[in-house]
């Protein structure tokens, strides 16, 4: 006949055998989202020094295929836009 003292000793391992494998599976989620996100940056990374490779082609060029993509004239003005904006305002900060 088990006892009480049996029952939770075999609780006890029960629980600890579920809490146990809980901590692995989290552990390995959480490394897993670390990795994804990780690579997510470099992709990013990697997409934005290819755009820049593009606009500065552009900026060099002009005429591309890539150029003539109206998509593409309208990032590239406001980039450009963006460039001016910046000179002026850095004129203007070194002149205070």
């Amino acid at each position: 006949m088990k006892t009480l003292w049996d029952d939770v000793k075999t609780w006890l391992s029960d629980a600890t055998k579920t809490a146990i494998k809980e901590a692995e599976d989290l552990s390995r989620k959480g490394k897993l989202k670390m990795e994804m996100m990780s690579l997510s940056r470099h992709i990013e990374k990697k997409m934005a020094e290819l755009g820049g490779m593009v606009y500065h082609t552009l900026s060099q060029a002009k005429t591309s295929e890539l150029g003539q993509n109206e998509k593409v004239k309208v990032y590239f003005k406001e980039i450009r836009k963006m460039e001016l904006e910046l000179k002026r305002k850095q004129k203007e900060w070194k002149e205070k």
